[in-house]
C-alpha cells in the first residue's frame, strides 16, 4: 500500500505480531504498481487490504501464476486478533481468482462512520436510514463485488467499539421494507 495507508499499517501490525517486521523491507506503492513490480520480479510479495475480488490480483493472476497465502493461522498464533480486534477472520472463496482452487484463510477490516458522542441521536438515526436505504445499498452493491451481499442488518454486527445511541434508535425502529434485510 501507499505510505500511511490502511494497507501499509495492517501489514506492519501483522508482521510485528509475528515478530518478523524487522526482516521485511517494505516498498510503499499502490496496488497496481506493486503488482506490476511483482510481475517484473522486482518484488517478492504484495500486501493488499481490499474488497475481494481485487482487480489488480485478478489481472495479474490471469498473466502469471500467483499464490495467495493463508494469513489467518499465523495471525492466530501471533496474537494478532487479540492485539487488533477490529480485524476479523474471513475466507476468500475458491475460484475467486484464476488458479485458486481452495479457500484462502485471511482477515478483513471494516470501514466506520464516526461522529462525536454529542451528535444528536435522531440525526445519527436519520443518517443511517439514508445510508442503509435500498437505493444506497444498491449503489454500494454496484461499486464492488465484495459488497454484493451487503445488507442493512449486517452493517454493524462486527464493530468492536461502542455504537452511537442513534444506532439504538434505528435498531428499535421498525425498518420499512426498503431497509429491512428480511425483504431480500
Amino acid at each position: 500500500g501507499s505510505p500511511g495507508s490502511g494497507a501499509s499499517l495492517a501489514a506492519e501490525r501483522y508482521f510485528r505480531a509475528l515478530g518478523i517486521w524487522d526482516q521485511i523491507t517494505p516498498v510503499y506503492i499502490g496496488y497496481e504498481a506493486a503488482m506490476a513490480e511483482l510481475m517484473r520480479g522486482n518484488l517478492s510479495a504484495v500486501w493488499e487490504m481490499v474488497g475481494v475480488p481485487s482487480p489488480s490480483v485478478t489481472q495479474a493472476s490471469a498473466k502469471i501464476p500467483l499464490r495467495l497465502l493463508n494469513l489467518r493461522s499465523s495471525a492466530e498464533h501471533g496474537n494478532f486478533f487479540v492485539s487488533y480486534p477490529f480485524y476479523q477472520p474471513m475466507d476468500i472463496a475458491p475460484h475467486t481468482y484464476p488458479g485458486q482452487d481452495k479457500a484462502v484463510e485471511t482477515f478483513s477490516d471494516s470501514a466506520f462512520l464516526v461522529v462525536s458522542d454529542t451528535f444528536p441521536a435522531a440525526d445519527a438515526a436519520r443518517v443511517l436510514q439514508i445510508l442503509l436505504s435500498e437505493k444506497a445499498i444498491e449503489r454500494l452493491r454496484a461499486v464492488h463485488p465484495a459488497l454484493s451481499t451487503f445488507s442493512a442488518g449486517e452493517a454493524h454486527k462486527q464493530v468492536p467499539v461502542p455504537l452511537h445511541e442513534g444506532v439504538n434508535e434505528l435498531q428499535n425502529f421498525v425498518a420499512p421494507p426498503q431497509i429491512s434485510p428480511q425483504s431480500r
